[in-house]
């Protein structure tokens, strides 16, 4: 998504002659192709799972399995994420809405948390956990308030930079 993100706002900028052109266009839709075959992959893994394990897979015990409801809940986010935002691209008014794709970044924690060579991360994260809890989760909070701030005005400024209706100078100036 940010990558995304990084690409599309050098393509305004060669729009506006702030930039050098460069292969974007390409880049962009590998991203792409490569962000619903993640997708593709993820779903039928989560199909697989629930073919096998069906109910059990969310309760085992009376006791629910809260990341295998994680799992689902990124893969359903992923697959409307794909079905919405392909559905939009041709109507300028959603556009910002594709800020949203922030959640398939979600998608690494699923692969950082099943790997072994992360037991000693989690072992200094949990005591990170246990000495600054207050202070941890206010700096996330800040971090995720700036960066969707970020995302938005990004987004809500692209169609301002790429729009030819405005004025150079000031499409120079949102740009910058």
């Amino acid at each position: 998504a940010f990558i995304q993100l990084e690409l599309a706002g050098r393509q305004s900028g060669v729009i506006i002659g702030e930039s050098v052109a460069g292969d974007y266009i390409s880049t962009l839709e590998t991203i792409s192709h490569a962000s619903e075959a993640f997708t593709a992959f993820f779903t039928i893994e989560l199909v697989f799972k629930l073919l096998v394990f069906r109910r059990s897979l969310f309760v085992v015990a009376r006791t629910l399995q809260w990341f295998n409801i994680f799992d689902a809940v990124i893969v359903v986010l992923s697959i409307l994420d794909a079905t919405v935002m392909s559905a939009m691209e041709s109507s300028p008014n959603f556009s910002v809405l594709r800020g949203f794709r922030v959640i398939r970044i979600l998608r690494v924690l699923r692969i950082a948390r099943s790997l072994k060579i992360f037991s000693s991360l989690r072992l200094l994260v949990s005591a990170v956990f246990a000495s600054f809890f207050a202070l941890f989760w206010s700096m996330v909070l800040l971090g995720v308030v700036m960066l969707m701030s970020a995302l938005f005005m990004c987004q809500a400024l692209n169609s301002v930079v790429e729009d030819s209706e405005y004025d150079d100078s000031i499409r120079e100036w949102v740009y910058l």
